[in-house]
């Protein structure tokens, strides 16, 4: 069955999209979505609730920052869209001109579980504005369907990246998860750290307790890869 890759160019694709990022994300579980967009209870209604606001939000924030990129990979067969990706490219460094303003996760009410999900993301996203610091390529998230995995989607989505980052002649930056690391590798990426997120406080309050319950923090690897991708283990000077 021939797999397709393609950028996404009607909004109507995100209908089909986030849903699908949303499954991928619970097997095996990684909290960053609902920890960024909060799931009421344990309702289908509530969860339905937090995947339409992820559209939205997503769809939003897309037609806002030129730098991104939202990919589909099509089963042709079936026609039916079984993974995704958001590439970001970067042809000046990005975070020349950001402003500068506190990071707060205001999906979350006022009170210690913002507190949480801010410090919590903030661990994660902050950085790159240290890090970053030059013209590349970011996959911001890559998905597939649970039953899809193994088809070759996630090697369309590499694909792309890698060929558009040496056409530019930049570098590329992942944060990946333990699922995705090994396919980053096959494509130049070289694990440059291993964070994780600490989020122990003075005497944490209940609702504190409780998100470190729900939101237990996964490590995450951030990869690089170099121009052209050479890489040279010993001899290549790493970018921090």
């Amino acid at each position: 069955m021939p797999l397709q890759l393609a950028e996404v160019t009607s909004d109507s694709d995100f209908d089909i999209i986030i849903p699908l990022l949303w499954l991928s994300y619970e097997s095996p579980r990684i909290p960053f979505l609902p920890l960024l967009f909060p799931v009421e209870d344990e309702s289908a209604e509530a969860r339905e609730k937090a995947v339409q606001r992820t559209k939205e939000i997503m769809i939003h924030m897309h037609h806002a920052d030129p730098s991104s990129h939202w990919f589909k990979v099509t089963d042709t067969d079936t026609d039916t869209i079984i993974a995704g990706a958001r590439w970001h490219v970067h042809e000046v460094d990005p975070y020349s001109s950001a402003p500068e303003k506190p990071f707060v996760v205001t999906s979350w009410p006022e009170g210690d579980r913002r507190k949480f999900a801010t410090m919590n993301i903030g661990q994660v996203i902050l950085p790159r504005m240290k890090r970053y610091r030059r013209p590349h390529l970011n996959l911001q998230v890559c998905f597939t369907h649970p039953d899809h995995r193994r088809r070759g989607a996630g090697g369309l989505i590499m694909n792309w990246g890698v060929s558009k980052a040496d056409d530019l002649g930049v570098q590329s930056f992942i944060e990946a998860t333990e699922v995705g690391k090994e396919l980053y590798e096959k494509y130049g990426f070289v694990l440059v750290s291993i964070d994780t997120v600490d989020t122990n406080i003075p005497d944490p309050s209940e609702d504190w307790k409780d998100m470190e319950r729900r939101f237990k923090a996964n490590p995450w690897y951030c990869m690089w890869r170099p121009v052209k991708g050479n890489y040279e283990k010993g001899k290549t000077n790493l970018p921090w």
